[in-house]
């Protein structure tokens, strides 16, 4: 079986649509299935086996993310999709488009991975324009792209429930990424906790992944306030490179909570040992509201913040916390108990 993957970012990129695409590649090589990727081209990474690159400009403000000419990507997908088996469309931009049309020209199944809640995630980038305007544009985007696809993949029960509730009628199916688990084998907790002074009892929660308004970092930080009643010693580590503003979090946070500096050696803790880093937490936790998957950790330099200190009372959870059923317990009002 051939599938291809049609994205409008992959890796050297780092975000969880190159993660997640990498792992299913990888998974499927193993059981058979041959998979080829068509994605941006960044710079002069070098030439790979099963995957294509379109030439690209970088986006104005974030010159991380590449802009492909639609001509250029139309042709590259075209040309691989004639002997596919199926097209896996990643992004919902000119990937959408050209892995669709190319689907429905070769008569070939179509399906995309929805890994953004859209809903949760453009107001951050554009405050200037109605939160609620925005809102429903992106419910309306999300639907018409889903509803056009043969099938739509989620990384998560409550993205299902998410597109349900938009009115998507195509078969929705649950298949979270999976973590390389092979990569966070080696190396020594208490060494690790040793030389960068963490106790080797202090209960440590982490979180992996870019600093990014659409990852919620602000109610995870938030939440460290009503943990730390139970547990005044909880150690919060953030390790993931800071972007859109969400290096400044924790100074506003820590500014009305009275939180304590990080510890002075934490700005180094997870910069050199990225997999280590996972051991090293009794839990990972991720908040991300916008994001299905929020698998960021294989790879990115990591500038990791610690936060510890006095508790507050609890804040109000965001609306897409509130509706996933099993990550908290619900309280009077939706507050956490």
């Amino acid at each position: 079986m051939r599938v291809l993957m049609v994205s409008d970012v992959y890796f050297p990129r780092i975000n969880g649509v190159s993660t997640s695409i990498e792992t299913f590649r990888h998974t499927l090589a193993g059981q058979g299935v041959e998979v080829r990727v068509v994605a941006p081209r960044y710079g002069d990474e070098p030439e790979q086996p099963g995957v294509a690159r379109v030439p690209g400009r970088p986006v104005p403000r974030d010159p991380e993310d590449r802009i492909v000419a639609w001509r250029a990507m139309w042709q590259t997908v075209r040309a691989h999709a004639a002997d596919s088996d199926l097209i896996h469309i990643q992004t919902p931009f000119a990937a959408h488009y050209t892995g669709l049309r190319a689907a429905r020209r070769e008569g070939v199944p179509v399906l995309a991975t929805y890994h953004t809640l859209f809903e949760e995630y453009l107001q951050h980038y554009a405050p200037f324009l109605p939160a609620r305007g925005l809102r429903a544009l992106a419910r309306l985007f999300s639907r018409r792209q889903c509803n056009a696809l043969d099938g739509i993949v989620v990384p998560s029960q409550a993205m299902h429930e998410r597109l349900s509730d938009y009115g998507v009628k195509r078969p929705i199916h649950v298949l979270p990424t999976g973590i390389p688990l092979g990569r966070f084998a080696g190396g020594s907790r208490a060494r690790f906790r040793a030389a960068h002074g963490i106790g080797a009892v202090r209960p440590v929660a982490l979180f992996v992944g870019r600093v990014a308004h659409e990852k919620n970092i602000g109610f995870l930080l938030e939440m460290m306030v009503a943990a730390l009643r139970r547990r005044p010693d909880l150690l919060l580590l953030i390790a993931g490179p800071a972007r859109a503003g969400g290096a400044a979090w924790p100074g506003r946070l820590g500014a009305f909570y009275r939180l304590p500096r990080p510890p002075p050696r934490a700005a180094r803790l997870l910069r050199r040992r990225r997999c280590l880093r996972l051991r090293l937490a009794h839990g990972n936790t991720g908040p991300g509201a916008a994001r299905g998957d929020g698998d960021e950790s294989a790879g990115g330099g990591a500038r990791p913040h610690g936060y510890g200190g006095h508790p507050g009372a609890a804040p109000r959870l965001p609306r897409a916390v509130r509706e996933s059923p099993g990550l908290c317990r619900r309280g009077h009002q939706g507050r956490f108990r």
